[in-house]
């Protein structure tokens, strides 16, 4: 068992002091909608999607599109399924070694919203590459991470992270910047917005 799978809570992984979980859910669905996938068509890809949380909600309300969460904990990935069965026939979820995302090609969007700050580098470049790799033109790629030292906030399981750390993992000859956001929803986390040239 890895640590990932000890945190299969299925209400939710994590609080920040002062927001509900119901709160940062929102933000963070909203953050999605206005950046990765404004008319919902296509396939979308939640990296690190855990119990799905995310992906849900927004498979609920865009059933013309199709889902796929990515994660590598296979205790988070029950816990999505089962909340899933039966309901939701847009979703895949699919386990992960940690190397590849095996996502294929020709994806409409991605986002990843606290993951990145517990990825060593290796693995944040690979996944980074992969996903823009799999865009398809126009397609965007929402990334959300602590930035600074992410390990006050978030224990041992997390990585140091600055803007241009991420930046310079997007390959330039196939990527643009679209925009970067601080602060919202906390104020040590950074949203990062890249599409598909």
């Amino acid at each position: 068992m890895n640590y990932w799978d000890t945190q299969a809570n299925p209400k939710g992984v994590f609080d920040l002091p002062g927001v509900t979980v119901a709160e940062n859910t929102a933000l963070c669905l909203g953050m999605i909608e206005k950046w990765v996938g404004p008319g919902f068509g296509g396939v979308f890809v939640d990296i690190g999607s855990g119990i799905g949380r995310l992906i849900n909600p927004l498979a609920a309300k865009h059933d013309k599109a199709s889902f796929i969460g990515v994660d590598v904990s296979e205790a988070m990935i029950d816990v999505a399924r089962k909340n899933t069965r039966g309901v939701l026939g847009n979703i895949v979820f699919d386990l992960t070694d940690g190397t590849n995302l095996q996502v294929g090609n020709r994806i409409a969007g991605a986002w990843s919203i606290l993951v990145y700050q517990h990825l060593d580098t290796a693995q944040a470049q690979r996944y980074t590459r992969q996903v823009i790799k799999s865009l398809d033109v126009g397609g965007r790629f929402l990334v959300q991470f602590v930035e600074g030292d992410a390990s006050v906030q978030h224990g041992e399981h997390s990585y140091e992270r600055t803007l241009w750390d991420l930046l310079s993992w997007f390959p330039q000859h196939s990527s643009r910047l679209v925009t970067v956001e601080r602060g919202i929803g906390h104020e040590s986390w950074t949203w990062v917005v890249v599409e598909r040239i």
